[in-house]
């Protein structure tokens, strides 16, 4: 992980392309996490409407994460559970304390050699490049799920 640089005094530093690629992906993996999110209160709001529950929508939708997974998790028994059933509900948890540790981290990073840590409530934790790859591949695929309920619910028969 060095890929290190010299100053003028020939001490070698890390190079900054770490930080950068490092920058990067984690920011290519909150834009897909946040896409989830806002997904994610998108097809709850609809399956609500869908079983004439629109008096719950706004009590349902304003809440963390957390709680709309427990909510798309108790939809899925409804009568407009069929779309929303292959939604992974426990990747979507795994992501989000994934996500948390990330967004409020600190990353620390050895300005020699160029090893770094995310620290967060005083635990160290590695994320790579790649690591950060692979939770925006499954985030995408979170999204996927989501993304085939909209289409359902767009294209499919109105509740009856």
């Amino acid at each position: 992980m060095t890929d290190e640089t010299c100053g003028d005094d020939d001490v070698p530093w890390a190079s900054p392309e770490i930080r950068l690629r490092y920058e990067a992906a984690l920011g290519r993996f909150i834009l897909s996490f946040n896409e989830l999110d806002n997904r994610l209160t998108e097809i709850i709001e609809t399956t609500l409407k869908r079983i004439g529950r629109n008096d719950l929508v706004k009590s349902c939708t304003n809440q963390n994460f957390a709680l709309k997974l427990l909510v798309l998790d108790l939809l899925k028994s409804s009568s407009e559970g069929a779309a929303i059933a292959n939604v992974p509900v426990t990747l979507m948890k795994q992501i989000a304390g994934e996500r948390n540790t990330l967004a409020h981290g600190h990353f620390d990073q050895n300005p020699f050699d160029g090893s770094y840590d995310i620290v967060a409530k005083n635990v160290r934790a590695f994320y790579s490049v790649e690591r950060l790859e692979e939770l925006t591949a499954n985030a995408d695929k979170a999204l996927e799920a989501l993304r085939y309920a909209s289409a359902v619910y767009d294209f499919g028969d109105p509740p009856t």
